[in-house]
């Protein structure tokens, strides 16, 4: 992992959630800038407001098959059957994200026991592809 990636790690949830983290990676790795949601969901973990602008914002992004994921694309991961937390991918099979309660990590999404029995859905960003 690049180094200047592992300062994304230990982030505390409350300075920066899952999608936030996400465009401050974007913003910082690849000078891409991706749009604030905050004035269109209550809080970051309103998983029906959230999935809602997931499901959204996706459409403009290029679809990636399982496997073929590589560093810095989004990994959308589903929660109580929503598509509503966002992990950025730093290698096939891993992940920066943020979660409630939690800083910041580097985990599994294939292989973690939170996240490996979870729906995944990988998607590029234009200015990646």
């Amino acid at each position: 992992m690049p180094q200047d990636v592992k300062k994304f790690i230990g982030v505390p949830f409350e300075e920066l959630n899952c999608w936030d983290l996400f465009r401050a990676m974007y913003v910082e790795l690849f000078g891409v800038f991706l749009p604030d949601f905050d004035g269109e969901y209550s809080c970051a973990v309103a998983r029906k407001e959230t999935s809602k602008i997931f499901e959204r914002e996706t459409e403009k992004w290029i679809s990636i098959p399982a496997g073929e994921e590589k560093f810095g694309d989004a990994v959308v991961l589903y929660i109580l059957g929503l598509p509503c937390h966002i992990g950025f991918v730093t290698e096939n099979g891993f992940m920066i994200h943020s979660q409630e309660g939690t800083a910041s990590s580097h985990e599994s999404y294939r292989d973690s026991i939170g996240w490996k029995s979870r729906k995944k859905s990988f998607y590029r960003h234009a200015a990646l592809a």
